[in-house]
């Protein structure tokens, strides 16, 4: 089970970014992103400790889906049942406010899309696009028959389609178009929401300038398979390490890793970087076995102490 074990911390070092890459975009926030990835892998840890089947990347990836969707619902329902209350339901261990996550031009694409069609299924298309999902492993995300869910991912993929255009056609609230333009100036169409993205599909199915615009970009689900995996900053993967640690999962000692060949899909598709080296955590052992030889030595004391008077009084 050892070297079952150190190969979870492959995977765990080589999925990490993807897993929190799913859990961040649909929540947006550092925190609770990092929650969401510390409870994917201690949920795939624990299916080893009880035998389960082999470990493979598109589970992680659809229970961070998943976890990231139920943690939007609570947070809502938390909301609209108390809503004079500060809820924060983010673990104490893992406090991310001070990390700081730039999103990038392209990753902005994939914010515009969830606006545009949801999280659910916005979700479902990055893990089909950008993860490469088929449409057997999405099944049960889709809530279909292996047999229904290719012409499922085809409507979503449809839908995407206008996303992409009305994001680019919108040019961050600037339209070249005049007609847009002014639709977007008169509705004070700053942000990128649902109803924005709403009414400029709808401007775009009849307006033949922004439609040859659209069309001059690439195909849309190029643009959103494109968009590169988000780097979590090392604090937040330091965080989560010593979260899981704090959990009771053991980090190996150092190169212990090295010493095992990987295993097939413990990295991601196309991955050709190093795999990074997991966070040094300070041994937790050494204090616990000192404090354990302390309590030993003055345990012994006491008794040698007790026995002496009791040998006095014996012999008074």
């Amino acid at each position: 089970m050892e070297g079952g074990k150190n190969q979870f911390w492959r995977w765990y070092r080589n999925w990490f970014d993807r897993v929190h890459d799913v859990a961040f975009h649909i929540v947006r926030d550092p925190s609770i992103s990092a929650e969401v990835t510390r409870d994917v892998f201690i949920d795939a840890w624990h299916d080893l400790d009880r035998g389960a089947d082999e470990m493979t990347g598109g589970r992680l990836l659809r229970n961070a889906r998943t976890r990231a969707l139920n943690r939007l619902t609570y947070d809502r329902r938390d909301r609209k049942n108390h809503p004079d209350a500060a809820f924060d339901r983010r673990t104490p261990g893992i406090d991310a406010s001070n990390v700081r996550i730039d999103l990038d031009r392209r990753h902005r694409v994939l914010l515009a899309v969830s606006s545009t069609l949801g999280n659910r299924d916005a979700s479902i298309l990055s893990l089909h696009l950008r993860d490469g999902l088929d449409a057997t492993e999405l099944a049960d995300e889709l809530g279909v028959s292996c047999d229904d869910a290719p012409p499922v991912l085809a409507r979503l993929r449809t839908g995407l389609n206008d996303a992409i255009a009305a994001w680019t056609c919108w040019n961050d609230g600037a339209p070249v178009c005049p007609g847009l333009r002014n639709l977007v100036e008169r509705g004070r169409m700053s942000d990128f929401d649902r109803a924005t993205a709403k009414a400029v599909i709808t401007h775009v199915h009849w307006c033949d300038a922004c439609t040859a615009q659209h069309r001059r970009g690439a195909p849309p689900e190029e643009v959103y398979a494109g968009v590169p995996v988000l780097i979590a900053p090392e604090t937040l993967r330091h965080d989560v390490t010593i979260a899981l640690e704090r959990s009771g999962i053991l980090i190996p000692a150092a190169g212990a890793l090295a010493d095992e060949a990987p295993i097939a899909g413990s990295s991601p598709p196309g991955a050709s970087t190093p795999e990074p080296e997991l966070p040094v955590v300070a041994d937790r052992s050494s204090g616990r076995r000192t404090q354990q030889t302390v309590l030993a030595v003055g345990l012994a004391s006491l008794l040698l102490a007790l026995l002496f008077i009791a040998l006095r009084v014996g012999l008074g």
